[in-house]
């Protein structure tokens, strides 16, 4: 390989700390550990560009994979040489539990199989990880026959144990040797010593590439990103520090996370790592259910949590990561983007915890060319430095330069300061960077909290509607706004758009959560024997109404159409589809809607455009009166609609909406199902 100028500027101000960043993978497929520790491996043997020394490093780093990291066909080969051997040393997690019936420490390391090995307590105490989800070492077991547990021999105990980690004193002449490199070629040195060539990706994409980390630098960062599969979502985490874990799905619970022993005040992962990362959410079902909710949200707002009568704090930052299966134009046009959550989790509370939610659909598929092959720092450098720059803050340097717009509230300016800070340490650590250089990090917080509250918005909080955001240069007092990339589309395109068949309408209802969503109707007519059938999000609610609408078209033909008979709707069949557009699984308040659609397809006269109904009714036509006229109304906005139609008997309610939220809209009210008819048809 050919050393470039970055190259040259790693290799002489930090000699000893880089090393070439795919030796690591040539390792990878034939020795499942971590990447962190096959570069400490390569770190003490590899760190260097001339050939010659690299290739007797490999050799030597084989060497050790071969003989001390096992695999199951040497495991009795292995338990021989430490009894024929007094002790012999191995690469593996080690594991240690506390067994209180017998006031007793035993280690675990599952690649021998052994469940019980003796460890000194002083061992445990200078790495209290270890009694979690354990720590990746160079492991020494030795043997000692006179040794036993409950009358059985147990020859195996804990001589020595070297985690894979080094002295963080390195991470000073990082921050002090910052200065030798400009912001362009800092960023290259980021990039590339997680695994990653930045000739290969946008300055945008640097950029959100390096907002990934900002989970590592920060304590208490809530951050979320969602985008398709294959772009390194899950790898950030875990791979490129033992202070973080990984946790795929609902493979965790709640005491594990937090306290894994309130008798004991034991605590849990939230303590012990830096980072705390929930892949696939969609399969987080375990932390449902409401009480479970509360201890994340109290967590999330303040690091500290309750577990039975006692309170708790962690240092541990929460990432989410997830699919979104379509694409950004489909989401921002038929939900949100905050679906891939379980419905249980949607809750606004829980989401406006979010400091950030990175645009993961702007980062391409990784490809074989994306990643690098030139000098980077050994990942696990590179962990104890990000663990040296949480204790580091910008905030102040941030308060000199910056006042923020009157759209962001108290805790929209702590998310955003704290991003901010994070921006600021991973690319200048020494502090040293210009009002402009602090623009940049600013601008970036700002979209990624005003993601999140654009979200809340579309999910129809009022309270969240106000997402403007912007900041002012204390300097020269310049106010700037700032979007985000896919605002814009959010305005293109709505599922009203364009004049829909007969039969398709729109109505908004009440979710299991007390919120309004928005939901598409679809009517369709067959020769049959009159029999009514609801199809898609078809709960008990819905099914209730379609009956009632059924019972009052019947008894009301004349007055909708006076040429349809009774018989004419005895001879179809009427199907009904109601599709959920924001993935809330249940919808109540339904009946207008349905009654407009139904006598749509009957009359085969289309509806307005951009057009939706809200209102129940009941078997006589009466009209029930409807709350929260205002979230309603914003719904309605965000998703595109011109034209409200609700009912008059909760007309008074009008008068309590801010100003700004019936702005672009017409409301109309209607007196009953009949006129509600004569308003939304062309």
């Amino acid at each position: 390989m050919e050393l470039d100028d970055i190259d040259k500027k790693v290799l002489k101000a930090f000699p000893g700390m880089v090393v070439r960043k795919d030796l690591a993978s040539k390792l990878k497929g034939a020795y499942a550990v971590p990447t962190y520790v096959l570069e400490f491996l390569l770190g003490k043997y590899c760190s260097n560009p001339d050939e010659d020394v690299i290739n007797a490093g490999m050799a030597k780093v084989r060497d050790t994979l071969e003989n001390h990291y096992l695999n199951p066909e040497k495991i009795e080969v292995v338990k021989s040489k430490i009894r024929e051997l007094g002790s012999y040393k191995i690469l593996d997690r080690l594991r240690i539990r506390l067994l209180p019936s017998e006031d007793k420490y035993w280690g675990q390391l599952a690649g021998l199989n052994l469940n019980y090995i003796h460890v000194d307590d002083r061992m445990v105490h200078e790495n209290e990880r270890m009694l979690l989800d354990g720590v990746w070492g160079i492991t020494e077991i030795g043997y000692d026959p006179s040794l036993s547990r409950k009358g059985n021999v147990e020859p195996f105990v804990l001589r020595n144990f070297q985690p894979v980690q080094l002295s963080a004193n390195l991470a000073d002449k990082i921050i002090s040797l910052r200065k030798e490199f400009t912001k362009d070629e800092w960023i290259q040195v980021l990039l590339r010593s997680i695994g990653l060539e930045p000739s290969k990706f946008t300055p945008r994409q640097h950029m959100l590439l390096i907002a990934r980390l900002v989970s590592y630098v920060e304590r208490n960062i809530n951050f979320v990103e969602f985008g398709p599969r294959s772009t390194g979502k899950s790898f950030a985490y875990r791979e490129l520090s033992p202070h973080s874990i990984l946790i795929s799905g609902g493979q965790t619970s709640v005491a594990n996370l937090f306290v894994s022993n309130v008798g004991t005040g034991k605590p849990g992962l939230v303590s012990f790592f830096d980072v705390v990362a929930f892949d696939e959410v969609a399969g987080l079902t375990e932390f449902s259910d409401t009480t479970e909710l509360q201890i994340f949200k109290d967590y999330m707002e303040s690091g500290s949590f309750s577990r039975g009568k006692g309170e708790f704090t962690g240092k541990a930052s929460l990432v989410f990561v997830g699919n979104l299966d379509a694409d950004v134009q489909t989401a921002l046009r038929t939900s949100h983007l905050f679906v891939p959550f379980p419905f249980e989790m949607q809750d606004l509370a829980f989401l406006d915890r979010f400091h950030m939610y990175l645009p993961g659909w702007e980062l391409p598929r990784f490809k074989a060319e994306m990643f690098t092959g030139h000098f980077g720092f050994i990942v696990d450098i590179m962990a104890e430095y990000f663990q040296v720059l949480r204790d580091k803050s910008f905030y102040a340097d941030i308060e000199k330069e910056v006042k923020w717009g009157e759209d962001l509230d108290q805790r929209d300016y702590v998310r955003v300061r704290a991003v901010t800070s994070g921006m600021l340490k991973l690319i200048y650590p020494d502090g040293r960077f210009t009002t402009e250089e602090l623009q940049d990090c600013v601008r970036v917080a700002l979209e990624f909290r005003r993601r999140v509250k654009e979200q809340l918005r579309k999910m129809g909080s009022v309270e969240f509607r106000k997402t403007n955001f912007s900041y002012i240069l204390k300097k020269n007092e310049a106010e700037e706004f700032v979007t985000t990339p896919e605002g814009a589309l959010a305005s293109q395109y709505s599922p009203l758009d364009a004049k829909h068949d007969p039969g398709i309408g729109f109505t908004l209802g009440l979710n299991n959560f007390g919120r309004y969503s928005l939901y598409r109707i679809e009517v369709g007519l067959r020769k049959g024997k009159g029999t009514w059938n609801a199809t898609g999000l078809a709960g008990k609610p819905i099914k209730e109404a379609l009956i009632t609408v059924r019972d009052f078209i019947k008894a009301n033909l004349r007055r909708i159409k006076p040429e349809i008979e009774e018989h004419d709707i005895k001879s179809f069949d009427v199907h009904v589809q109601v599709v959920d557009l924001m993935q809330t699984h249940q919808g109540s308040q339904t009946g207008l809607g349905f009654f407009i659609s139904v006598v749509s397809s009957l009359t085969k006269i289309p509806l307005k455009p951009k057009t939706i109904i809200v209102g129940e009714m009941t078997i006589s036509g009466a009209l029930i009166p409807i709350q929260n006229l205002a979230e309603i109304i914003l719904i309605g906005k965000e998703s595109g609609a011109k034209l409200i139609l609700l009912p008059d008997i909760s007309e008074p309610l009008k008068a309590q909406v801010p100003s700004d939220i019936l702005e672009n809209i017409e409301i109309k009210f209607y007196h009953d199902p009949i006129e509600a008819w004569d308003l939304s048809k062309t």
